[in-house]
């Protein structure tokens, strides 16, 4: 919304002038729609922009110190939020600009301006904050009506590219944080919190974020009470808050008896079932595996796909030092017929049918490499054309500290940051369309090669899934 005059700390904001209200909607039937208007503003709003950000953005770290004495004193679920919180604000992918405190009633219809938000709270951190309070409004009733949270997650999940399992994580983080409001103010939460152990969805009552809000009413108390009842449902292992069942084709396929042992071992580390199954690979599907290694993941795509399907397998010259011999191997064993080799880069890609996915597991920061001398960029948008329209392309790869320079840290610690990832994708075209952390472990430092015994196996792992729109 437009501020069209100041003074001081008073705002002159443009006049909403349609006549929809979303807490309307909501309650009367069209919770879905509210929701996607909803999530379509913070998608919005998270954009990025021109020009510099504002100086005065609090980062959540800040917002989020009020947690750890509460947690201290009260344990229960601020224990719960306050462990969560840590290992978000850990794992948090690149900051944007958040708007802090979007809800039903700060979103208004601005006529032939579509939804406006207002009251936002000058905040920056993970875009996965903004979307705890959609789970948590407009009040009770609706909010905390049969079906609505998985709906509500699954919508979230779709429009903003978000793993649902993180999105409740969030709002973990957001029900301890609104609690410890409540204890700062002189607020006594313990009878709630004590409520809360025994799984029951407790009275917390937040203090509002700070700025200007309109029609508050009973919006703080059905806030916290919902955050509390999705944060248990995380907490008690609701289906919610599970990763989905893999489909039976991907099961299958992992279970394939053609699989050696050696890759088998390593199942219970690399969690082939849950990241194939986040990837969207299907039967019938066209997959081009860039630098297979050993082949882990090909025999499992190939039995993924089916006979309907491909995997091309994408090598180096077999006569370069970056040979990978085991690919051929595959592809030569009439159990893997739908198997490929071609060489990496463009040659290889010269002919290929549309692909639905373009797979990468812990080597694309190898394009990296100073030895390597690759226009990563240009890949990506060979990548983005070879794709059909809705085609994945999905990367694994090591964690390295934010703000690592791409090149020198591929050559020390063969990691890569995340943040680097998605700005070299999506500037090719691709869209996020989210992140899985089945691999994460916010134990990895991040500072030790990738091959020292100390981490080998267990690194911190992002798992990217873009799509070609």
């Amino acid at each position: 919304m437009r501020v069209l005059a100041r003074d001081g700390a008073a705002l002159l904001l443009e006049r909403a002038s349609g006549g929809r209200c979303l807490a309307a909607m909501a309650r009367a039937g069209a919770d879905d729609e509210a929701t996607q208007i909803l999530c379509r503003t913070a998608v919005s709003l998270h954009a990025p922009r021109g020009g510099p950000r504002p100086p005065t953005l609090v980062p959540l770290e800040v917002w989020f110190r009020a947690l750890a004495p509460a947690a201290r004193r009260f344990g229960g679920i601020l224990e719960d939020a306050d462990r969560t919180a840590r290992a978000l604000l850990a794992t948090a992918e690149a900051p944007v600009v958040l708007h802090g405190d979007i809800h039903h009633e700060n979103v208004l219809d601005g006529g032939p301006r579509a939804w406006l938000a207002i009251d936002p709270q000058g905040l920056i951190g993970e875009r996965g904050f903004d979307y705890a309070n959609i789970l948590c409004n407009p009040d009770i009733e609706v909010a905390g009506a049969r079906g609505r949270l998985r709906a509500r997650v699954a919508i979230i999940a779709e429009e903003a590219g978000l793993e649902p399992r993180r999105i409740l994580a969030w709002t973990l983080a957001y029900a301890g944080l609104s609690a410890s409001w409540t204890l700062a103010d002189g607020d006594d939460a313990s009878a709630a919190l004590a409520i809360y152990r025994r799984r029951r969805v407790a009275s917390l009552t937040p203090s509002p974020p700070r700025g200007l809000c309109a029609q508050r009413e009973e919006t703080q108390m059905s806030r916290t009470l919902m955050a509390v009842f999705a944060a248990a449902a995380l907490v008690g292992g609701a289906s919610d808050a599970r990763a989905q069942p893999a489909p039976a084709y991907v099961t299958t396929a992992v279970a394939d008896p053609g699989r050696p042992a050696d890759d088998t071992a390593r199942d219970a580390l690399r969690k082939p079932a849950a990241v194939v199954a986040f990837a969207g690979v299907k039967p019938g599907d066209k997959v081009y595996e860039l630098l297979p290694g050993g082949g882990y993941f090909t025999r499992i795509l190939s039995k993924t796909v089916g006979p309907g399907g491909h995997v091309f397998a994408a090598v180096p010259d077999p006569k370069s030092p970056f040979a990978e011999p085991a690919a051929a191997k595959i592809a030569a064993d009439p159990a893997y017929a739908n198997v490929s080799v071609v060489l990496v880069g463009p040659a290889g890609m010269s002919g290929l049918p549309p692909l639905d996915a373009i797979w990468t597991s812990d080597n694309y920061h190898d394009l990296h490499l100073s030895q390597v001398h690759i226009d990563v960029v240009a890949l990506d948008r060979q990548w983005f054309a070879a794709l059909k329209s809705g085609g994945v392309l999905l990367i694994i790869d090591h964690v390295a500290p934010a703000g690592s320079p791409a090149t020198e840290t591929a050559d020390k610690l063969h990691r890569i940051d995340p943040a680097v990832i998605r700005q070299e994708v999506e500037s090719a075209g691709f869209r996020f369309a989210g992140a899985s952390d089945v691999l994460r472990n916010p134990a990895d430092p991040h500072t030790a090669i990738v091959f020292d015994p100390s981490i080998r196996g267990h690194t911190d792992q992002v798992v990217f899934r873009f799509v070609k729109p």
